[in-house]
């Protein structure tokens, strides 16, 4: 990972392995025949990547725990048009080793639409919409300015 971050001067970087993420699908509905599929899908993110305290913003690990929820719904209509729809949230654990201070994260939470059309086997257009809101950041207790995620 390398980046030029706000304030400085030259480019940092660091290089190791990212926390792996462990988890799977539970499906309520898996139709095939009607092409309906609605599930559940469960990400545990391990804090077991390279952390490096002194360069945090670019360290391929996190050195925090998280959690990855998104509920999917799927509908075909005729035979060559999907439509979907996911609700996700995504809760993080604490860093205690943030140069030396305690970050937190609040929950981010999005909706996300998709509207795709298949114009052969192999060739597809798809239209996306995404709402997001949350992610604020906290250092020490205090919220970081401009942190809180809202978008769409």
């Amino acid at each position: 990972i390398e980046a030029r971050l706000p304030g400085s001067v030259g480019h940092t970087g660091e290089t190791g392995f990212g926390d792996p993420q462990v988890g799977g699908t539970l499906f309520f509905v898996n139709d095939l025949e009607r092409r309906r599929y609605s599930g559940l899908l469960t990400l545990i993110t391990l804090p077991l990547g390279e952390y490096h305290a002194k360069n945090p913003d670019v360290s391929p690990g996190a050195n925090r725990w998280g959690a990855t929820f998104v509920y999917n719904y799927t509908q075909g209509i005729g035979r060559d048009w999907v439509l979907e729809a996911n609700l996700e949230a995504q809760f993080y654990a604490k860093n205690d080793d943030y140069f030396g201070s305690d970050l937190e994260q609040k929950p981010l939470y999005r909706l996300q639409a998709f509207a795709s059309y298949d114009f052969s086997q192999s060739t597809y257009g798809a239209l996306k919409l995404v709402h997001a809101d949350g992610g604020e950041l906290k250092l020490q207790g205090h919220t970081l300015d401009a942190t809180h995620q809202r978008y769409t």
